[in-house]
Parts: C-alpha cells; structure tokens; sequence
C-alpha cells in the first residue's frame, strides 16, 4: 500500500547521536485538538513523527480543510499516513507512542507526555 509522507516541521531530537530511537505518535482526527497541540508543542524537542491511519471521508480537500484548521490553531508537526504502520505495531487505541530501536520497539498507549512515555519505554 502506498503512503502519502508530508512534512509540515521538522523536529529537532532528545537523544544522544548516538542513540536515535524513533518516536512514532499514531493519533486521529477523532483526538481532542488540545491533545493535539500539547503533542506537536512537546514533539518540538524529540525526534517525533504523527502517523494517522488515512485521510478524513477518503478526501484530499477535507485532509488540507483539517491540516489548515491545526496551522490556525498553532499546530505545526510531521504527519505520515500510514495505514500498514497501524497494523503492523498493533495499534488498537489513539494515542499510542512507539519508540522504535535498533532492535526493536515499545508501545504505550494513552494520553501522556512524549517525555513520560519515552522515559518509561527506556529512552531517557
């Protein structure tokens, strides 16, 4: 299955060089907007990646009509749209956090800070 990458930051990272996990934040449009602005605010200082499952009602016009309304509320973060990613981590619950690794990954789901979700999956 195709996917759609679009990049709307890019975000700086919270670990070492030498230790680059990879945070994945798979969320919904069905998310309160506030859940989504405390994420793309903490998102700023991890290397953190929004991963939506597909587009609203299938439509490209109704997907820029949402991206425009986070851009107006201040909301500024990298999206893929993945619907492979869900299925391949599981993701059963929006918002889960997935902290990838060089040999593998962790899950968490709920609606947490990136920093105490990472901390608690081991990322510091």
């Amino acid at each position: 299955m195709k996917k759609l990458f679009l990049i709307f930051a890019l975000q700086a990272s919270l670990f070492a060089a030498e230790e680059k996990p990879t945070v994945q934040v798979f969320m919904s449009f069905s998310v309160p907007i506030a859940t989504w602005k405390h994420y793309a605010l903490e998102a700023k200082g991890i290397n953190a990646l929004f991963i939506l499952r597909g587009i609203p009602d299938n439509s490209f016009p109704a997907f820029a009509v949402k991206m425009d309304e986070f851009r107006k509320e201040g909301i500024d973060l990298s999206i893929d749209i993945d619907p492979d990613l869900f299925e391949q981590y599981g993701i059963e619950a929006v918002p889960t956090i997935v902290l990838k690794r060089e040999d593998g990954y962790d899950k968490i789901a709920g609606n947490l800070r990136l920093e105490d979700a990472c901390r608690i999956m081991g990322g510091k």
